[in-house]
């Protein structure tokens, strides 16, 4: 009996001994796989981040690359259908873009409305440098800027080679509220993913051969689509970006659609009654960024036809 005994209290030992061991595996398993699952969460965490950063970056494209988009984007599509665009578009100029130009052109009757348009401001607030807070208006002085303002006719380099600049570029800060410079029928308006903005074009009158683009706008209102009406001094956004600072860009074009279009300088066509006003606005511009950043050749005020710009017209 006692051996029995003996060998009954053997094997529950074992079985004891078995169980623990088995609990044990199980456990290390277990470890085993958290530990696994961390690791892959951590891997994809990283892998997030980096494509985050990416297109971070990717968002920050050259000046040139940006530059020869606004006026190489003729294949963009509008916003009501959904379509992409890229800044390495090599196609027409932006100003023609399928879509802009009134239906019934072709028409034998079709008559041209050849009002030139007429400039009410333009689009954000001129003031004198205010060092306390590092602008000027709406204008941001950052000294890692090359320019506070670019030229209508400057020529840059981009990919296809050097490029006529057919508008003016404003590098403001990125709260800056952005305001028509005239009113207008949207004809379109596209989402640019590769920047996260919006280009607008409006004709002055459903006829008009003129064609206005307000370029890399961002926060753009919800009554502002295809087909809608602007009035002049309404607001139609704040800036895209541009490293360090909010950017646009204001496009005056002489545009039918048949691949013949113009750009031409912006100031031509303010209202008589502001081209005064504006003519020192934009000097004093200059000149205080030129003082900001001790360098008095930054900007060749002596080549210029018009304030702010280096040629009366360029093509697209």
């Amino acid at each position: 009996m006692g051996n029995l005994l003996n060998k009954v209290r053997d094997l529950l030992s074992r079985a004891i001994v078995v169980k623990v061991a088995l609990v044990l595996v199980v456990l290390s398993l277990v470890s085993y796989g958290v530990v696994q699952a961390v690791n892959i969460l951590n891997i994809g965490t990283k892998e997030d981040v980096a494509i985050e950063v990416v297109e971070y970056q990717s968002n920050e494209p050259s000046e040139e690359v940006v530059e020869e988009a606004a006026s190489s984007t003729s294949s963009k599509k509008s916003k009501s259908n959904s379509s992409s665009s890229s800044l390495n578009d090599d196609s027409s100029s932006s100003s023609s873009a399928s879509g802009t130009t009134p239906e019934g052109a072709n028409d034998p009757g079709w008559v041209w409305d050849e009002t030139p348009p007429v400039l009410t401001n333009l689009m954000v607030s001129f003031e004198n440098y205010n060092p306390g807070n590092g602008t000027a208006g709406d204008f941001l002085f950052d000294a890692q800027m090359d320019k506070v303002i670019g030229e209508f006719g400057r020529t840059v380099s981009s990919p296809s080679g050097p490029k006529t600049l057919p508008q003016f570029d404003f590098f403001v800060t990125q709260s800056t509220q952005i305001f028509a410079p005239l009113g207008g029928k949207v004809v379109l308006l596209t989402y640019q993913p590769s920047t996260t903005d919006y280009s607008i074009h409006i004709r002055p009158t459903y006829n008009s051969p003129w064609l206005i683009n307000f370029d890399h706008i961002r926060n753009v209102p919800g009554t502002i689509v295809e087909g809608a009406s602007i009035a002049a001094g309404q607001y139609i956004g704040t800036p895209g970006s541009w490293f360090f600072s909010g950017f646009f860009e204001l496009m005056v074009t002489y545009d039918k659609g048949d691949g013949n279009g113009l750009g031409y300088c912006p100031f031509t066509y303010l209202s008589s009654g502001l081209k005064a006003t504006y003519t020192t606005k934009i000097n004093n511009l200059i000149s205080q960024w030129e003082t900001f950043k001790s360098d008095t050749s930054i900007y060749d005020e002596g080549a210029m036809v018009a304030p702010g710009c280096l040629t009366a017209t360029s093509g697209l």
